[in-house]
């Protein structure tokens, strides 16, 4: 007894004349189904993630600077108003780095 083989409309596949779904796409006649088999996986570029590493490696040399000069700057308060300046300029920069991080993170999600 042959098989009959049929072109699955979605993917050109071969499927089965009598299978109500295609063992390719996954989909049936009317086109419902999954478009991904759960076998699959997603594929992201490594441009996009180089500039997602990039973009976190930047705002940490931030964070290590801002954290550098309020310390030096807390230090120094202790002997002279230039420390006072130092450390507000720290914090500061500390601050806005966190809001920085958090823009980005909210930006890629």
């Amino acid at each position: 007894m042959a098989v009959d083989f049929v072109k699955c409309p979605h993917c050109f596949g071969d499927k089965h004349a009598a299978a109500k779904v295609c063992l390719h796409c996954g989909r049936d006649e009317q086109g419902f189904g999954p478009v991904i088999r759960p076998s699959q996986a997603v594929v992201v570029s490594d441009s996009t993630i180089t500039k997602k590493l990039k973009l976190a490696n930047d705002l940490k040399i931030h964070m290590v600077v801002a954290l550098i000069v309020a310390t030096l700057g807390f230090f120094l308060m202790l002997s002279s108003g230039l420390g006072s300046l130092l450390f507000i300029l720290g914090i500061t920069l500390l601050l806005t780095t966190k809001v920085r991080i958090w823009w980005r993170q909210q930006q890629w999600r």
